[in-house]
């Protein structure tokens, strides 16, 4: 689990705020153009870059491969001027993937954390998700912390609270916990932060904040 800066860095008149985050398996680094020019350069794999001013509007962003210098995807989202986003770069079925994550979200309250779960992994089918206490055994439970069910989409769950602390990440088939897919433990949460554990085809995740 990967937690990296978020908020600050406010962008200029006119520009948003992107940064890049390579949640990708085979790319061992990745450049960032915005509109043809360069914003952030060699972003290595499970990392999350610092954020850099885009023109707001519908730029055309494009993901170039640091070592070979061709591009490998491209997209024209829609971003809001003095806004955060997240440009995550991520591979589904063999084929390199993107997606715009808004990261402008309020603080949670004192003595608290927020945890969404970005899934895309599209070819996993329907899956649970568990962040509990690393000694649960998540039999007992109830119910899992967020559900997807099966999509060829990416997915997004809403914010969940949870207590600062250090929790293990537990991803499920769709009603079974018995059939464990991925288990990661010490991704540790803090006081008032809001982020997004990001799982891809190759496993979990980054926890972006």
């Amino acid at each position: 689990a990967l937690s990296a800066c978020g908020g600050g860095g406010g962008s200029s008149s006119g520009s948003a705020s992107v940064r890049l985050v390579n949640a990708t398996a085979t790319r061992a680094s990745l450049d960032l153009l915005a509109n043809g020019a360069s914003a952030v350069a060699a972003v290595p794999a499970d990392t999350a870059s610092a954020y850099a001013g885009v023109a707001a509007g519908s730029p055309t962003l494009q993901i170039n491969d640091s070592a070979t210098g061709t591009a490998v995807g491209t997209i024209a989202p829609t971003i809001g001027q003095d806004a955060h986003y997240a440009l995550v770069a991520y591979e589904s079925g063999g084929t390199l993937r993107t997606t715009v994550i808004a990261e402008d979200v309020a603080a949670p309250a004192a003595g608290t954390a927020a945890l969404r779960v970005v899934d895309a992994a599209t070819d996993a089918g329907a899956i649970d998700v568990y962040i509990t206490d690393p000694a649960t055994d998540i039999s007992t439970l109830a119910a899992p912390s967020f559900t997807f069910p099966s999509s060829t989409t990416l997915q997004t769950s809403a914010f969940l609270s949870f207590t600062p602390g250090t929790y293990r990440v537990r991803v499920t088939g769709g009603g079974n916990p018995a059939d464990l897919r991925l288990d990661v433990d010490g991704v540790t949460v803090t006081n008032q932060e809001v982020g997004s554990i990001i799982r891809v085809d190759f496993g979990c995740c980054l926890k972006t904040k």
